[in-house]
């Protein structure tokens, strides 16, 4: 779920894989797995992507909620 969400706001504000995975310090390979949610993404980078992508603490808690709701749903 955070994956796809983060991709889908890199996509909103036309940035390219390329250019954020350099703005935070990763490889392009890396982003692309976190965003296919192949790989859990560490706290770090979605730090990194919240900065990077401008993410108010209130956007980021209506992720964070929507992200338990997900899990909720899946037990």
């Amino acid at each position: 779920m955070l994956g796809k969400d983060f991709k889908y706001i890199r996509f909103k504000k036309f940035m390219t894989q390329e250019y954020v995975a350099e703005m935070i310090g990763i490889s392009r390979f890396a982003l692309s797995w976190y965003e296919q949610e192949r790989s859990e993404m560490p706290i770090t980078t979605v730090l990194r992507l919240i900065r990077l992508y401008n993410i108010s603490n209130s956007e980021f808690e209506e992720y964070i909620q929507k992200w338990k709701n997900a899990d909720k749903s899946k037990e």
